[in-house]
């Protein structure tokens, strides 16, 4: 699974909005939104840790998504 397809399921499942998970990240809605549609080229070490918080996943799984994206990506 991508990175911007688990972030947005576990989001809703949170029944959280784009603006409320930026701001228990520390980024900007526009952030989020691009994360969510996979249009962001990168992410700092730092955000990977806070969004696995903010939405109570593993750390692994966020990184695991991240490089997956990142494949895709490259192909």
């Amino acid at each position: 699974m991508k990175l911007g397809e688990i972030i947005k399921q576990r989001r809703l499942e949170k029944k959280m909005t784009q603006t409320e998970l930026a701001s228990k990240i520390g980024v900007s809605k526009e952030a989020i939104s691009k994360l969510e549609r996979n249009l962001r080229n990168g992410i700092y070490q730092k955000n990977i840790q806070k969004i696995a918080d903010a939405l109570g996943i593993p750390t692994k799984d966020v990184v695991d998504a991240y490089i997956e994206t990142v494949k895709e990506r490259l192909k």
